[in-house]
C-alpha cells in the first residue's frame, strides 16, 4: 500500500475512535491537531523536505554551538592560566629580590634593572597572549550567537508547520536577523590588562624600594 494512503487511513481510524468517545461537538485538542498537521506535512513532498531540512539544521547548529561553547570555555581557562603564570613568575622574582636585599652587597641598586626587565617582559608577553585569546574569544561568541539564532529559527519553523498544518505559509517566516557583536568580554578584557599593568608598576616600585631604598 502507498505510504501516503496508509498514513491517511491510520489518521482517519484514530479520528473516528476519538470522535466516537468525545462526541461530535467536542474538539480533539491541540496534541491531535499537531499530529494531524505533521502527518499532512510528512505526506506532502515539499513540506516533508522542509521539515527534514529544518530538523537537519537544528542538529547541525546544536552541535556547532556545543563545540564552540567548549572552545570558549577552554579559551577562558587559558586566559586564567596566563594570569596565573604572570602572578607565579612575579612572585618568584619578588622573592629573589627580597633575598638579594638581605645580602651584604653594596651595589644592590645597580642590579634593580634585572628584575624590572624580567617583570616588564613577563607583563608584555602576558598582555599579548591575553589579547590574542580575547580576540579569538570574541569571534567565537559572535559565531555562537549567530548559530543559536539559526537553531532557534529552524526549531520555530518546524513547530509552525506542525502547529498550523495546511494554514502554513512560507512567506510568513521570519528572516534570520544578523547577530550583534558580542560585548560580554569587552570590560573583562580591559580589566585584566589594567590589573596586570597596575601590578607591574607596583612590582617595579617594590624593587626600587627594596634594593635602592627609594621613597
Amino acid at each position: 500500500m502507498d505510504p501516503v494512503v496508509a498514513a491517511r487511513e491510520a489518521l482517519t481510524r484514530v479520528e473516528d475512535v476519538e470522535r466516537a468517545e468525545l462526541g461530535p461537538s467536542q474538539e480533539f485538542g491541540s496534541p491531535f491537531e499537531e499530529i494531524r498537521s505533521l502527518v499532512w506535512a510528512k505526506n506532502d513532498p515539499v513540506y516533508r523536505v522542509a521539515l527534514d531540512e529544518w530538523e537537519r539544521k537544528e542538529r547541525l547548529f546544536s552541535g556547532r554551538v556545543e563545540r564552540r561553547e567548549k572552545s570558549s570555555a577552554d579559551l577562558i581557562n587559558q586566559i586564567f592560566n596566563l594570569v596565573g603564570f604572570f602572578s607565579g613568575f612575579q612572585g618568584l622574582v619578588l622573592t629573589a629580590v627580597a633575598q638579594l636585599s638581605t645580602s651584604q652587597c653594596k651595589a644592590q641598586c645597580r642590579k634593580v634593572w634585572f628584575p624590572i626587565v624580567l617583570t616588564v617582559a613577563a607583563a608584555v608577553v602576558t598582555v599579548i597572549g591575553i589579547g590574542q585569546k580575547f580576540s579569538v574569544l570574541k569571534e567565537l561568541e559572535k559565531s555562537i550567537k549567530t548559530e543559536k539564532q539559526a537553531h532557534t529559527e529552524a526549531t520555530k519553523r518546524g513547530d509552525t508547520v506542525r502547529r498550523e498544518g495546511r494554514n502554513f505559509r512560507f512567506r510568513a517566516l521570519d528572516v534570520l536577523p544578523k547577530a550583534p557583536a558580542p560585548k560580554t568580554f569587552s570590560w573583562w578584557k580591559w580589566g585584566v590588562i589594567f590589573a596586570i599593568s597596575f601590578f607591574t608598576v607596583v612590582f617595579i616600585c617594590s624593587y626600587l624600594v627594596i634594593l635602592c631604598d627609594s621613597w
